[in-house]
């Protein structure tokens, strides 16, 4: 008896689930026959050193350079060009020679972010502000993120 009841046990998931697949079927073959069609439509793009998986209508509105940016891109950087819209962060000289300079280095070295020398009130500041490269990565990097969040509700 105790030998059945031991045989049963080992039998009855493979037989539930060949029961599963059978009553579902057609789903799961509609399932996979759509794999390749959703991978196709899925392309992982690398952000400050991050590969994340976004839709190909995302992946298509992204030129060449904007791609080219956040490989290059730190993740500080990625901080700093999110908080720049529409905004100039302005530093006395001295505060720019002291850590601005550095802060903004990656910014400013790919190319994201002008450095605007300007005298105001005789005293000598210094802008950073985006460029219009600067504004298309950032753009795109919001995209994005929206995009990331629809996903995951």
């Amino acid at each position: 008896m105790k030998e059945k009841l031991e045989l049963i046990k080992s039998l009855v998931w493979p037989i539930l689930i060949t029961l599963f697949v059978l009553f579902n079927w057609s789903a799961i073959h509609n399932s996979i026959e759509h794999v390749p069609e959703l991978i196709s439509k899925s392309e992982s793009i690398s952000i400050g050193g991050l590969s994340i998986k976004i839709n190909q209508n995302l992946q298509d509105k992204s030129s060449p350079e904007i791609k080219a940016f956040l490989k290059e891109i730190s993740p500080a950087d990625l901080d700093l060009i999110l908080q720049l819209r529409n905004t100039i962060q302005r530093f006395s000289k001295e505060q720019y020679d002291e850590y601005g300079a550095n802060e903004y280095k990656g910014l400013l070295n790919l190319g994201l972010a002008i450095k605007k020398d300007t005298l105001r009130e005789a005293n000598h500041e210094v802008d950073i502000v985006l460029s219009k490269e600067g504004e298309s990565v950032r753009n795109y990097l919001i995209e994005i993120i929206n995009e990331l969040i629809k996903e995951a509700k």
